[in-house]
């Protein structure tokens, strides 16, 4: 469940919060500004970005928003490289570890979350179809 909710949660902080030109950077604990005052926080490289709609309307707190890594901290995996079996490296019959599955068009693709939770997107063609594989 938490990583559905994590999924969830980025997803809605980066479909509603946009780049904000002040620097009224907020810390954790401030839950008192005004009502045309903005919530913002400023990520590891400087930009500043606007959580308002975060706290007031989804009811986050803004001491879940202490910093931001920002733009392109977390690298993709573009066009990942499968193993098949036979392979060096490949898991034994004995090994497990969870995976996001994909079947499109007869193509199936398994993408272990020990990997994906370093890169949190795997990007892919797979079955004549751009994938994006997150979590």
């Amino acid at each position: 469940m938490k990583p559905i909710l994590a999924l969830t949660f980025s997803l809605l902080l980066v479909l509603r919060c946009t780049q904000n030109n002040t620097d009224n950077t907020i810390t954790g604990g401030q839950n008192n500004t005004p009502p045309n005052e903005r919530y913002t926080i400023k990520d590891q490289t400087g930009r500043v970005w606007d959580i308002t709609y975060a706290v007031r309307e989804l009811g986050f707190s803004p001491n879940y928003f202490r910093y931001g890594l920002g733009i392109g901290a977390i690298q993709p995996i573009n066009h990942p490289k499968f193993l098949r079996p036979g392979d060096p490296n490949y898991p034994g019959p004995l090994e497990t570890f969870e995976v996001i599955g994909l079947s499109i068009n007869g193509v199936d693709r398994a993408y272990p979350i020990y990997v994906l939770t370093g890169h949190e997107v795997a990007n892919d063609f797979v079955g004549n179809q751009y994938v994006a594989v997150a979590y």
